[in-house]
């Protein structure tokens, strides 16, 4: 029932003191395959076990970071898996980087990525401070991380009239490659066109199932995937 659901279960676990004993039965509670928030009864706390993911067939270290992100003994954001993906995704890119939306800046230095453009993030790294629709990606590598999801939404005071859909063909149609990354849940007109694009091999789909735990599912198995109040549940990845 949870499963098929679409929404979140909460499982408090109420085994006692002993941490191997509670492990085993959250070891097991992922093998179901849900979507549930787990509790330690006896630690007055969620359980934790998790410190890397699963994405087409490799394996990723959950990103730790202090700000938006988290450890892995603590509840984490979803920038732990885009930002696991985004660091994987430059290493093997070949050439300069224009990241669209200014996230890494937050996190880490990378000598790729040579422009970052973003009209109202006011970090100074950010070196281009145009609308993502004035500049020509012709030719060039592109990442966005949790950036799409907010064009046209009036978020952070802009008024563009162009939507998340216009930004993402604007970026797959120009760009040599690219890693876009945005939450599921967050924009009806995205998690709309992942539907009506279930064939389309570029779009993969990350679900959180227990706590820190993610999973890569089917694009024909994705429905919808609510947006948490503090973080997201899902995660859509576009990638060439």
């Amino acid at each position: 029932m949870v499963k098929t659901s679409g929404k979140r279960a909460t499982i408090i676990i109420c085994i006692g003191t002993k941490k191997f004993s509670v492990l085993s039965i959250y070891n097991d509670l992922i093998k179901l395959d849900i979507e549930a928030d787990v509790f330690d009864y006896f630690e007055n706390d969620s359980v934790f076990s998790d410190k890397s993911f699963m994405f087409n067939s490799k394996k990723y270290e959950l990103f730790e970071h202090s700000f938006n992100c988290g450890y892995v003994d603590s509840r984490m954001t979803e920038r732990s898996v885009e930002l696991a993906l985004a660091q994987e995704w430059l290493k093997c890119c070949s050439g300069e980087v224009v990241e669209v939306g200014a996230v890494t800046p937050y996190y880490f230095y990378d000598k790729k990525i040579v422009k970052i453009v973003d009209p109202t993030d006011l970090h100074h790294r950010v070196n281009n401070k145009k609308s993502l629709f004035e500049c020509d990606f012709k030719e060039k590598n592109i990442l966005s991380i949790s950036t799409v999801e907010h064009v046209g939404t009036c978020d952070y005071g802009m008024s563009e009239e162009k939507n998340v859909i216009d930004a993402i063909e604007k970026i797959v149609e120009e760009a040599k490659s690219f890693l876009i990354t945005a939450p599921l849940g967050y924009n009806e007109l995205l998690d709309d066109w992942i539907r009506n694009n279930r064939s389309n091999s570029m779009i993969r789909i990350l679900r959180r199932g227990i706590n820190n735990h993610w999973v890569e599912i089917g694009l024909q198995d994705y429905q919808e995937i609510v947006y948490g109040p503090l973080w997201a549940y899902g995660l859509v990845v576009i990638e060439k």
